[in-house]
């Protein structure tokens, strides 16, 4: 996978920031599709996909010259809010080539805020403010990670974390969202839940 496809990528994510926010953790329920399983906690549901293509139909309108990412799958706190309401989890199942060891060891280098500089004026219509973290390769779990901070127009300031799993085809891209002032209280769930990833068998990494 290129590492330039990564960068566009895990910027193109962070357009999910605009939303909003509510309720609590509970028991946890294992969901399996096709391409992999995840653990969350009971009260967590999935965004119907023509409610996801809606929400990226409104990003493209909001910042047309921005890149939206494609959201396979959102999974939302609480079912009675509207949808892509915060907390929510965005999974994006990147296809465009497994990346090799010295890839994701050489991962700390890539220079994303100022590729994140570069694309200011494009997502300018979105955020007053926007900062992604290092990524960091996680060696023992093969996890790459990143934090953002965010201050988007109408909402206030929000923050993320996202978590990069290699896979024979690409990388499953997972990121949590929350108001900044209730992330503490749902960074630990994202992470259980990112960690109880399981690629299917077919896309398991083989280093």
């Amino acid at each position: 996978m290129q590492k330039a496809s990564l960068l566009t990528v895990t910027l193109g994510i962070l357009l999910a920031y605009a939303a909003g926010f509510s309720g609590d953790a509970h028991a946890q329920q294992r969901i399996e599709k096709k391409e992999f399983s995840i653990t969350l906690p009971d009260g967590w549901v999935e965004i119907p996909r023509n409610n996801i293509d809606h929400y990226l139909a409104y990003l493209r309108e909001l910042a047309p010259a921005a890149r939206p990412p494609h959201f396979e799958y959102v999974f939302q706190m609480s079912p009675e809010q509207t949808y892509f309401t915060f907390p929510y989890i965005t999974i994006i199942l990147n296809t465009q080539g497994k990346m090799s060891r010295s890839d994701l060891r050489d991962i700390t280098a890539i220079p994303i805020n100022s590729y994140v500089e570069k694309q200011k004026e494009a997502y300018s219509p979105v955020y007053n403010h926007l900062e992604v973290g290092k990524l960091y390769l996680d060696e023992t779990a093969n996890i790459i990670w990143t934090r953002s901070e965010a201050d988007i127009s109408g909402h206030g300031e929000v923050s993320g974390i996202s978590a990069i799993i290699p896979t024979e085809a690409g990388a499953i891209q997972v990121t949590g969202f929350a108001l900044k002032h209730d992330f503490a209280t749902y960074e630990p769930v994202f992470c259980e839940a990112f960690l109880s990833i399981n690629p299917a068998p077919e896309l398991v990494y083989k280093p």
